[in-house]
C-alpha cells in the first residue's frame, strides 16, 4: 500500500510509524498587521494543517502473530503574535 502526500512524495505502510508518519493534508492560514504609530506595528496570525487519517493494518501486531490496526491522526494548529519596531 503506498500513499502520496502533498509533495509528491510516495511512502509505503512499512515507513509509518509513531516515531514517523506521512498523511495527505490541507493547510489554510492568514494574519494581520496593526500600525500602531509610525514606528511601531503588532501582527498576529494563525496556521492551521489538518491531516488525513491514515490507516495501517498488519496481519503480526506488534510481533504477536494477531492481526492489528494503527490509525495515525494529527493536527496542527499554531498561532504568531509580534511587536515590530522599524528605524
Amino acid at each position: 500500500v503506498l500513499l502520496g502526500n502533498d509533495l509528491g512524495v510516495l511512502v509505503s505502510n512499512d515507513f509509518q510509524s509513531d516515531l514517523s508518519f506521512s498523511c495527505d493534508s490541507y493547510s489554510i492560514g492568514g494574519g494581520l498587521k496593526m500600525k500602531v504609530n509610525d514606528h511601531w506595528s503588532v501582527e498576529g496570525a494563525y496556521f492551521w494543517t489538518n491531516y488525513k487519517d491514515y490507516k495501517k493494518e498488519v496481519a503480526n501486531y506488534n510481533n504477536t502473530s494477531l492481526p492489528g490496526t494503527d490509525i495515525y491522526k494529527r493536527t496542527n494548529k499554531v498561532f504568531g503574535l509580534a511587536v515590530t519596531y522599524k528605524f
